[in-house]
């Protein structure tokens, strides 16, 4: 699983990041976090749930102690391997939010596809907890 607070990006534009402010000491995220009124287990759950329902995703390692999960994501067609990694990120105060990052082990270009992935991620934690 990757260090979100070293995390420097590529230049290839088949990424895409979201993060807290001030996760990341050496990348920018594409958008910040959202931040939710919700515990870390919470968004555990929330998060997993939203993983669950994107299609050919499968979990590839967890680390309760750091609330990291690792997935990958398989592309209909080409068979293509995405990886995405996650955290969350406990505030303080009752509230918690996530980093994600989402990228293509290969090509250059992604036709927008890992924005799009983290974009219905985010959605679906924030229908289950609320915006």
């Amino acid at each position: 699983m990757i260090d979100f607070t070293s995390l420097t990006l590529p230049r290839t534009p088949n990424t895409w990041l979201c993060a807290p402010e001030g996760l990341c000491k050496s990348a920018r995220p594409h958008r910040l976090a959202p931040v939710y009124l919700a515990t870390p287990q919470a968004m555990r759950e929330a998060l997993i749930a939203a993983m669950a329902s994107e299609p050919r995703t499968a979990q590839a390692a967890a680390d309760a102690a750091t609330g990291q999960f690792a997935f990958t994501a398989t592309s209909s067609l080409m068979r293509f391997v995405d990886d995405i990694d996650a955290k969350v990120v406990p505030l303080g105060d009752g509230r918690v939010s996530l980093a994600l990052y989402s990228r293509s082990r290969v090509g250059y270009g992604d036709w927008g596809v890992n924005k799009k992935r983290g974009e219905r991620i985010l959605a679906a934690i924030a229908a289950r907890l609320g915006a």
